[in-house]
């Protein structure tokens, strides 16, 4: 396994194959600005949820991640031409250009939490939930079920078959975890 860190402030994407000291992958760009969260799915394409929209990097391009040495000591500036025919905006039907979060469920549906809610990408078409908050917190469950939570707010569980958002209870959400 390798270890992905995404800067928002320096617009730079890192991936340590080994350990921090080692060679590193590191890209920069403007696409990259605002990164909240990075996911890869089960094809392997990595998955960006940005302030400026949702990005996937097909596992063929992420290979042409310029490659970071000590001895260079440089960043390289990542060209976002590939990445713009794979970013999802509001007109592609996302609820909000702010995405929060990213996730790929039992069933290989794209959940994405927006300032606006919760959107699911399935087969070409997407969904949109109305939980009453922005949903930046989600993990899926055992039973082809999502929870979804905002930072402070009581969680959702979303049936992925019937689709109605249930809410739990009344808690003060920091964290969630499914092991």
């Amino acid at each position: 396994g390798s270890v992905w860190i995404a800067d928002s402030i320096a617009h730079t994407l890192f991936n340590f194959p080994k350990s921090p000291g080692e060679d590193h992958v590191s890209a920069t760009s403007d696409v990259l600005q605002d990164i909240n969260a990075v996911r890869f799915d089960s094809a392997h394409a990595l998955w960006l949820a940005t302030g400026r929209g949702l990005y996937r990097i097909l596992p063929n391009l992420i290979g042409t991640l310029p490659r970071h040495t000590r001895a260079a000591g440089t960043l390289t500036e990542f060209s976002h031409s590939a990445l713009e025919k794979d970013q999802f905006l509001v007109a592609d039907g996302l609820s909000n250009r702010e995405v929060k979060a990213v996730l790929e469920d039992r069933e290989g549906n794209i959940w994405v939490g927006t300032a606006n809610g919760l959107d699911r990408f399935s087969d070409r078409s997407v969904t949109q939930f109305d939980i009453g908050h922005l949903a930046s917190d989600l993990i899926a469950g055992p039973h082809s079920e999502v929870w979804a939570s905002q930072f402070g707010a009581s969680p959702f569980l979303i049936p992925l078959h019937d689709c109605k958002p249930y809410l739990l209870r009344n808690w003060y959400t920091r964290s969630f975890y499914m092991d």
